[in-house]
């Protein structure tokens, strides 16, 4: 739990689990709110979808990637969300390098209360949800373009 009180939901652990095990290729997280409590919960994720080739799996993924852009453009331009990215890239020297990506997404749109929610419990359920990620803030468009989630994965 973080220490804002908020839990990852079975669901969301899963989800993360399945990531990290090369079965998902992002997974979206948004709040659920009971009552008093608020959980962590699964609003989408995508399954891999191995290619023939491991290489295409990498060549592939800007396609991916624009998918997940157009969810948030979509969905979420005045809702906050966090997602757990299986980023890859294929470097100029052929190797295929890949790196887990936590990116915290909070529009400059979102309400008050939800950005002071996700400021207070963004590192802690990044603890839970994979440790190892590397952590990116977007608050806009401009700042989830590809090049800026390569760099801040370190690929």
């Amino acid at each position: 739990m973080a220490k804002s009180g908020i839990k990852a939901s079975d669901g969301a652990l899963k989800a993360a689990e399945a990531l990290s095990n090369k079965k998902r290729e992002y997974v979206i997280f948004t709040f659920a709110k009971e009552g008093n409590k608020i959980e962590l919960v699964v609003h989408d994720e995508v399954e891999f979808k191995k290619s023939q080739n491991e290489a295409d799996d990498y060549e592939n993924f800007p396609l991916v990637y624009k998918e997940l852009c157009g969810k948030l453009e979509a969905e979420f331009l005045k809702k906050p969300c966090y997602i757990l990215l299986d980023a890859k890239k294929k470097s100029d020297d052929a190797r295929l390098m890949q790196k887990m990506v936590f990116i915290t997404w909070c529009p400059e749109g979102s309400a008050a209360k939800d950005k002071m929610l996700m400021a207070s419990s963004s590192a802690d359920l990044k603890a839970i949800m994979c440790s190892s990620a590397k952590a990116l803030s977007c608050y806009g468009l401009d700042d989830i373009e590809l090049a800026n989630v390569l760099q801040a994965a370190g690929l």
